[in-house]
C-alpha cells in the first residue's frame, strides 16, 4: 500500500500527536453541534442549509472522536485523516455556507468563529493550506452550482477575502512562536533528562559498589563506617537530584537549605567539565583557567546544574556567531568568591540585559531560547547567599559571574 511521506506527513502527524487529548472531545462537539445548528438556522428563516454537509460533517467529527480505537492500520494515516476532517469541518463548510448564504451577517460571524477555531486548533505550518484548500473546494463547488447572476452578487463581496488572509497570516506567525517555544521548552526538558540520569547512575553505582564493600568487610569497623558514610553521602545525592525535578517543575518551590553542605569549588568545576555532553566542536571552544581552590557553603549538584546551564548558553552564542571561545575562571574579590564564565559569541543586546534572569524571556531567538536556565541560575545562587551578573558587548562578548559569599 502506498504512503504519502516527506515534510507533510511530518507536519501533519506531529499535529496530531499534539492534538490527540483533545481530539475525543473537539470530535463529540461537532457531532452533535452539525446537526443541532440545522434545527437552529431552519427555525431563525436562514435562506440556505443543507443537512447533507452537516451529516458528512457530524459523520466526520464522531470519526476522529473514536481515533483511540482506530486500526492500528488506520492510525498509520492519523495526520492525514486529522487534515481532512479539520478542512472540511472549518474553511469549506463555513466557507460554502457564508457564499450560499450571500454574505449574511449570521454567516458571517460564523466564519469568522471558524476562522478563530482553526487558529486555536491548527499547526501554524497547515494552518494557511487548509485554508485555502477548503476555502477554494468551497468556492469551486460553489461556482459549479450556481447560477450567473448569484455568482456576480457573491464577487461584489470580495472585500471580506482581504479581512480573513490577515486573520489567517497574522494568526500563524504567533501559532508558529508558540509551537517553537514548546518544541524548545520539550528539548530542554529532554536535555536537562539526559544530564539528571548520568547524574543518578553514578548514585546507584557508588551505593551498589558500598553495599557490596559492607558485605565484604562486615568484620572491619574503620571499613564498615567508611563505607556507611559512602552510602549516606550518595543517598544525599540522589535525593537532590528529585529536589532538582521539582525546583523546575513548581514555579515557587524552594531550595532545601537544609541539604547544604561545605563544597570545593574546583572539584564541582572538574566534575561540570568531565560530564557535560559536548558536541564535538564544543570541547575545543572551552577552557578552564584552574585558579587556587576555595570552599563555599551550598549544593555541589546544583552549583554544578548552574556551571552547565551558563556552558549552555556560552556555546550556543558560539555556535551562531560561529567563531569564538568559552572561558571559565575562578577569582576572589573582597567578601566573595568569583566564577567567570566568559564567551566571545554574539552577545546580548542591551535592550535585552536587564532581563535575562526573568523566567521564560530569553534573550536569544525564540527557536533556540526558553528562558528557564539563566532563571534557575539565579535561584541557586541566591539560596546560596550569593547572585550572579550579567556583562555583555553585543557581537563581542557574554561575561556571567557567579558571587559566593566569602566563608568566615
Amino acid at each position: 500500500m502506498s504512503t504519502y511521506s516527506g515534510s507533510f506527513r511530518a507536519y501533519i502527524d506531529d499535529w496530531y500527536e499534539v492534538s490527540a487529548n483533545r481530539l475525543r472531545n473537539i470530535g463529540l462537539m461537532g457531532g452533535v453541534g452539525y446537526p443541532l445548528f440545522w434545527l437552529i438556522w431552519k427555525y431563525y428563516g436562514e435562506p440556505y442549509e443543507n443537512m447533507a454537509l452537516r451529516l458528512v460533517g457530524s459523520a466526520l467529527c464522531l470519526f476522529m472522536a473514536t481515533h483511540k480505537c482506530w486500526h492500528r492500520r488506520l492510525h498509520r494515516y492519523r495526520g492525514l485523516f486529522l487534515f481532512i476532517f479539520t478542512t472540511y469541518c472549518l474553511p469549506f463548510f463555513f466557507g460554502y455556507m457564508l457564499l450560499k448564504n450571500d454574505f449574511s451577517l449570521v454567516w458571517i460571524q460564523s466564519y469568522l468563529a471558524s476562522i478563530f477555531i482553526l487558529i486555536v486548533f491548527a499547526n501554524w505550518r497547515l494552518m494557511g493550506l487548509m485554508y485555502a484548500t477548503g476555502t477554494g473546494l468551497a468556492l469551486t463547488v460553489f461556482l459549479m452550482t450556481e447560477e450567473t447572476h448569484n455568482v456576480s452578487s457573491i464577487a461584489l463581496q470580495g472585500k471580506f477575502v482581504f479581512v480573513y488572509l490577515f486573520l489567517i497570516l497574522f494568526a500563524s506567525y504567533f501559532n508558529r512562536l508558540n509551537e517553537v517555544i514548546r518544541r524548545e521548552k520539550d528539548r530542554a526538558l529532554h536535555l536537562q533528562a539526559v544530564h539528571l540520569t548520568h547524574e543518578i547512575k553514578r548514585p546507584i553505582a557508588a551505593i551498589t559498589l558500598g553495599l557490596v564493600g559492607l558485605w565484604k568487610f562486615s568484620e572491619d569497623k574503620e571499613v564498615f563506617d567508611n563505607e556507611v558514610e559512602k552510602l549516606k553521602k550518595e543517598c544525599k545525592d540522589a535525593s537532590t537530584l528529585f529536589d532538582l525535578f521539582k525546583i523546575n517543575a513548581t514555579p515557587r518551590a524552594n531550595i532545601d537549605k537544609a541539604k547544604f553542605e561545605y563544597q570545593s569549588i574546583n572539584e564541582c568545576i572538574e566534575k561540570v567539565m568531565s560530564n557535560y555532553p559536548y558536541l564535538e566542536c564544543e570541547k575545543e571552544w572551552v577552557k578552564w583557567e584552574k585558579g587556587e581552590d576555595w570552599s563555599f557553603y551550598g549544593s555541589g549538584l546544583l552549583t554544578r546544574y548552574a556551571l552547565m546551564n551558563l556552558l549552555k548558553n556560552s556555546f550556543d552564542s558560539v555556535m551562531r556567531k560561529g567563531t569564538g571561545s568559552v572561558t571559565i575562571r575562578t577569582e576572589q574579590e573582597k567578601g566573595y568568591n568569583l566564577v567567570s564564565v566568559r564567551d566571545t559569541g554574539e552577545g546580548i543586546p542591551k535592550e535585552r540585559l536587564s532581563r535575562v534572569f526573568d523566567k521564560f524571556y530569553t534573550s536569544k531567538e525564540v527557536v533556540t531560547g526558553t528562558g528557564v536556565g539563566l532563571a534557575f541560575v539565579e535561584k541557586v545562587m541566591k539560596a546560596q547567599g550569593g547572585r550572579v551578573t550579567c556583562q555583555s558587548e553585543p557581537g563581542e562578548y557574554a561575561h556571567f559571574t557567579l558571587y559566593f559569599p566569602e566563608l568566615t
